[in-house]
């Protein structure tokens, strides 16, 4: 059954013999992915509550229960009971830790979930359980940096538990159809990876509907190579991920928010959207990431064992990374576009990856020709230069993003005693001064609008029922002189110090 992963594996080059002298390269390329993965869980104990998260949370505990949630989450608001599910059980055990929780969660899943692929079509010979968790923790972080808000996909609750909620399922059904296609198939194991699936596409439609033409493509080749797994493993991938996007696109709350939204969606829409589209992503992401996905290739291509594939054909990886980028970025934002045009910014959360992988393919497709014609110092000295340019702009992005972190949580603690205060002051249901904190880095999560600003209805409502308050009783105020932050492309032009008004 292994030659059943030949299509898409092979192998890379034969370079586990010169990494014995190298013994330093392991622990090395060990400890960059623990550092990147430690900065990112950092950013997610700094996490917050914003935007849906209040309206969400105050829902959940007027039920009380996580099933009554989810079932009324499904006929009133939309059909991604994976989405809601994942929201009310971890809120259900965590409480309101949930929303520093859940994204560490999710990153080890990705992480855990991506290592198990590589491993899978890119044999390992020397450490590979460290050698592909630690390439995983490289390229799902540099996928998380190309997002064109990283807030927006990684730290904000609502929208975390919906994308990367979706594309980490998605993954992990992709990493038990990878063991059926190495280890064979029973009905047991058709029927599960069916259930995986099925339950990896009631999270988000697009993600959906490109799970479900992967695996057709899959049975497809089954049948023209009469492969029995591949057959069978893409037929449970096509079967599941089909049932979920109906499921989730006819349910009656999605109905509802269709109608409610009055969304108007044309083939000339789209079409015309799709610049804005474009610009949106690549004007917002940022190009650290891609410093982070190289160095994640060139160390698996050097730890890779001896095969056939990039060596002798570097264009397959080529094509895959096409197929890919074809799929999962072009096909998933079209997908996306059908629901609505213009696309926000946590939308662009699988695309984002699409690109990561893509770029990864590349660096790997483009080592043959480099190591044929230069030395291993030449490519270890390369990747360390690499590393070096990453460096600078990655402590700048830690920086920026821990400082507003911390911003936006610090301020939202004085506003929690500040109501407090006044509360006890001046009883229950008299006026109460209300700051906004809002998130000072790109983003298109909402709190409370400055008093100089119109405010948005429903984040009015669902704060205030939050802290308690009657939304008619609340005297929303300007935000504080000193919540800026430096210059810096990853926050928003408003809520930087030099732009801030004097008060």
């Amino acid at each position: 059954m292994r030659n059943s992963l030949n299509f898409f594996t092979g192998s890379i080059s034969d370079n586990l013999q010169k990494s014995s002298g190298h013994s330093w390269l392991v622990p090395a390329l060990s400890a960059l992915g623990l550092a990147v993965t430690s900065f990112f869980i950092y950013f997610a104990l700094n996490a917050s509550m914003i935007a849906d998260d209040f309206s969400y949370f105050n829902i959940y505990m007027g039920f009380g229960n996580p099933v009554v949630y989810v079932a009324d989450h499904y006929m009133t608001h939309n059909g991604r009971i994976g989405q809601a599910s994942l929201f009310a059980f971890t809120f259900a055990i965590f409480g309101k830790a949930s929303v520093q929780i859940v994204p560490i969660l999710l990153l080890f899943a990705l992480i855990s979930a991506t290592a198990y692929l590589l491993r899978s079509f890119f044999p390992l010979g020397h450490s590979p359980w460290l050698v592909s968790h630690s390439v995983a923790a490289l390229l799902v972080t540099g996928a998380l940096v190309l997002s064109p808000s990283m807030f927006d996909s990684y730290l904000w609750l609502t929208s975390s538990t919906v994308y990367l909620g979706g594309l980490s399922f998605t993954l992990l059904a992709y990493c038990f159809a990878a063991y059926l296609l190495r280890s064979g198939v029973t009905p047991i194991r058709v029927a599960l990876l069916s259930v995986l699936t099925l339950w990896a596409g009631m999270f988000t439609e697009p993600l959906a509907v490109c799970t479900g033409i992967l695996g057709f493509a899959m049975a497809v080749w089954g049948f023209y190579c009469r492969n029995i797994s591949a057959r069978l493993a893409g037929l449970s991938l096509w079967v599941g991920s089909m049932a979920a996007f109906i499921i989730v696109y006819f349910s009656p709350g999605t109905a509802v928010r269709r109608r409610d939204l009055g969304i108007d969606v044309s083939l000339n829409k789209i079409v015309e959207t799709i610049p804005y589209n474009f610009s949106l992503f690549f004007n917002n992401s940022q190009w650290w990431g891609y410093l982070l996905i190289a160095v994640a290739g060139i160390a698996l291509y050097f730890f890779s064992s001896q095969t056939s594939w990039v060596r002798s054909s570097p264009l397959r990886l080529l094509a895959t990374s096409g197929a890919i980028l074809f799929l999962y970025f072009f096909g998933h934002m079209l997908v996306s576009m059908m629901g609505i045009p213009h696309l926000a910014f946590r939308s662009f959360s699988t695309p984002a990856f699409a690109v990561g992988i893509c770029s990864f393919l590349v660096v790997l497709a483009a080592m043959s020709p480099v190591v044929k014609h230069s030395s291993e110092a030449f490519t270890l000295r390369f990747a360390g230069l690499l590393l070096a340019l990453a460096l600078i702009p990655g402590w700048n992005y830690i920086q920026t993003i821990s400082s507003a972190l911390t911003l936006r949580s610090d301020h939202l603690e004085l506003r929690e005693k500040s109501i407090a205060e006044q509360v006890e002051a001046k009883g229950q249901g008299s006026p109460i001064e209300i700051v906004p904190v809002r998130i000072a880095l790109v983003s298109q999560a909402v709190d409370l609008n400055p008093n100089t600003r119109s405010q948005i209805g429903w984040a009015v409502r669902s704060i205030s029922e939050w802290y308690g308050l009657n939304p008619d009783q609340i005297s929303i105020v300007t935000e504080p002189s000193d919540y800026c932050l430096p210059e810096s492309p990853l926050l928003k032009p408003e809520l930087i110090c030099s732009q801030v008004p004097a008060p």
